[in-house]
């Protein structure tokens, strides 16, 4: 059996690479390839010796492969990517030098954003840091951050892809990215302005603290306020009335107005009475209803009622008409009317009309007449005077002689000038000490010797012998 020799050089020998020779375990591998042991070969059959022969051999021929893919790599990468440094100067425009394991090499920077740190070739311009693999640029204060990778410094935000920062009260404010805090303004002349609380105008918001209103104008609940006077217009956020005045009136049309109080003057055209009150002759006054005290100044009892009572005792009474119920308590007759029998009623004199419901006959009147002509007049008892035309005689009497009289029959009693007898039926009243009757009087020529015999009044009682007889005078 022939020994195993190599006629041929590999490929990657022939290659012209740079005068340094790189380290590469595959080219090494192939350099320390072991020999073969021509006696061990000898003594295994001719089959075997021929199948290990051709493992040998397809072993060679994938390493020389491989060798020669790596040569072609680097020097591609050479070519690409020039050694610089100490010996071999800088880089061309547009290129970094970047370390690899043992030379430096000039690369292409990758951009913001673009990633670093996983290859030596992967590098960062000198502007920019690797964070996390990705190249990021810090930026100061007033520059620009356009994403993620753009990292404002320490100390910023990015705000609207501007990297800013806010200053407080008291603090320089300017420059690009340099902002106020809320509630704040940067103000001062040029190159000294800072931050500092702006005057606030008429209905601005002065909650925060250190809030300053324009002059003449005072914070009042939040709100940058002015005071104004009796009669002025009040309408509009911050504007407020005077101590004791009130903004009144419709929209459009407030003006400050003084409210008065019950029974305080409202004569002023902006003095007005309070809620629930009403300028009644000059007096802010206060209805009332019916049985509610009415003694204080500027409380009014309401209509078809009177503050009537003693004093510290008045309450609001409804006063009856003539003829009008009575029976409730703060229901009270009219002035010169008197409740009798829960009737409101008004006496009057003897000759009055006393028809109508509520009127009453004085004392020792009575109400008489016919329907529709009835009028007082007062009752005059037995043997009393009816001489006045409003004096009538009791029932049962009769007027005579202007004195009231009382008529009786035959053989009643009877009394001079107050009892008589009834006339027209011949009678007269005759009697003595033991009484007087009512008796027929005797005709002419009649006796007349018994007392109880009298004559008629045309005739007198003569006595013609021992008998006395009636005769004409």
């Amino acid at each position: 059996m022939k020994s195993c020799k190599h006629s041929t050089v590999p490929k990657w020998r022939s290659l012209s690479i740079p005068s340094y020779t790189p380290r590469v375990d595959s080219i090494n591998a192939y350099k320390y390839r072991p020999k073969l042991d021509h006696n061990a070969i000898d003594s295994v059959d001719h089959n075997s010796a021929m199948a290990f022969t051709a493992f040998i051999a397809l072993s060679l021929l994938l390493l020389g492969a491989t060798a020669n893919a790596s040569a072609l790599d680097f020097s591609a990468r050479w070519r690409s990517n020039p050694r610089c440094g100490f010996q071999f100067g800088g880089c061309s425009f547009g290129r970094v030098c970047a370390k690899a394991r043992y030379f430096n090499m000039c690369v292409r920077p990758q951009p913001i954003g673009g990633t670093c740190g996983l290859h030596f070739t992967k590098v960062c311009a000198s502007d920019a840091e690797c964070i996390k693999n990705r190249c990021s640029k810090t930026v100061p204060l007033g520059g620009v951050c356009l994403n993620s990778y753009y990292v404002c410094e320490d100390g910023t935000t990015c705000d609207g892809k501007i990297c800013s920062k806010t200053v407080g009260a008291g603090e320089k404010c300017e420059g690009k990215g340099i902002s106020c805090a809320a509630g704040y303004e940067c103000l001062g002349a040029h190159g000294l302005k800072t931050c500092e609380k702006p005057e606030i105008p008429l209905g601005g918001d002065c909650t925060l603290s250190g809030s300053v209103c324009e002059t003449g104008l005072s914070c009042h609940e939040g709100v940058c306020s002015k005071t104004v006077g009796g009669g002025e217009k009040c309408e509009g956020l911050g504007i407020k009335c005077d101590t004791d005045f009130s903004c009144i009136g419709t929209s459009g049309y407030k003006v400050c107005k003084k409210l008065i109080d019950l029974g305080g003057q409202c004569s002023d055209p902006y003095w007005v009475c309070k809620d629930g009150l009403t300028c009644n002759g000059e007096i802010c006054t206060k209805v009332i209803g019916g049985g509610e005290k009415c003694e204080a100044d500027g409380l009014v009892c309401d209509t078809g009622y009177d503050c009537v009572g003693t004093v510290g005792f008045k309450v609001c009474k409804k006063l009856i008409d003539l003829g009008g119920q009575c029976s409730d308590p703060y229901w009270v007759c009219k002035d010169g009317l008197t409740c009798n029998g829960d009737i409101c009623t008004k006496v009057i004199g003897g000759g009055e009309k006393c028809e109508a419901d509520g009127l009453v006959c004085d004392t020792g009147y009575d109400c008489v007449g016919t329907v529709g002509s009835k009028v007082c007049k007062k009752l005059i008892d037995l043997g009393g005077q009816c001489s006045d035309p409003y004096w009538v005689c009791k029932d049962g009497l009769t007027c005579n002689g202007e004195i009231c009289t009382k008529v009786v029959g035959y053989q009643e009693k009877c009394l001079l000038p107050k009892i008589v007898c009834e006339p027209g039926q011949g009678l007269g009243c005759v009697g003595n000490y033991k009484g007087y009757y009512c008796r027929k009087l005797m005709d002419e020529g009649g006796s007349c010797i018994d007392p109880w015999w009298q004559c008629k009044p045309d005739l007198v009682c003569k006595t013609e012998g021992h008998k006395k007889i009636c005769r004409a005078h």
